[in-house]
């Protein structure tokens, strides 16, 4: 399932793809919405919330996809959906399928990060189980720490406390 949220016309400044868990498990129910007269929504209903959101309130300059892993380990458009843009969240993966697949992204994410000494991507999990799969960040990347993270002025230190604060 994918959700595409744009505005013809408007200067697109960015792409999050939000990765809900696959087909399967649809109705796992999120633990957001504890505040709202809806209650606790499925990961994908959230994901497709959150994507109404960021399109509202970027103005439709950031495109938002809801994307799910590929199934029968095929690669498809939202592997490359999932590689190509800015911030990668995944929501609620538990299945050993999507955890393996969720792990490999961010690895690949993480490597081409690195290649291309860029620092506009973002990545992290919330509700994947115990592991946080090492936050992304900008900058600032827990699976290779960099001891300018402690100087609080620095954009790597500013990446740790969004990270910190995602994932809390």
């Amino acid at each position: 399932s994918t959700t595409t949220s744009h505005t013809d016309n408007v200067d697109i400044i960015g792409t999050v793809s939000l990765l809900v868990p696959s087909p399967s498990s649809e109705q796992t129910l999120s633990k957001f919405g504890s505040k709202s007269p809806v209650s606790h929504p499925s990961y994908i209903e959230a994901a497709e919330q959150l994507a109404r959101k960021i399109r509202h309130f970027s103005d439709g300059r950031i495109v938002a996809n809801v994307l799910t892993p590929p199934q029968n380990g095929s690669d498809d458009a939202n592997d490359d959906a999932c590689l190509a843009s800015n911030a990668l969240i995944a929501l609620g993966l538990t299945t050993p399928s999507d955890i393996q697949y969720l792990s490999r992204t961010f690895r690949k994410r993480r490597t081409l990060q690195q290649q291309s000494s860029s620092y506009d991507k973002c990545q992290f999990a919330i509700d994947c189980g115990s592991n946080n799969y090492a936050p992304l960040v900008g900058p600032y990347d827990e699976a290779n720490p960099n001891p300018i993270e402690s100087i609080p002025w620095t954009d790597v230190a500013s990446g740790k406390r969004l990270a910190v604060q995602m994932t809390e």
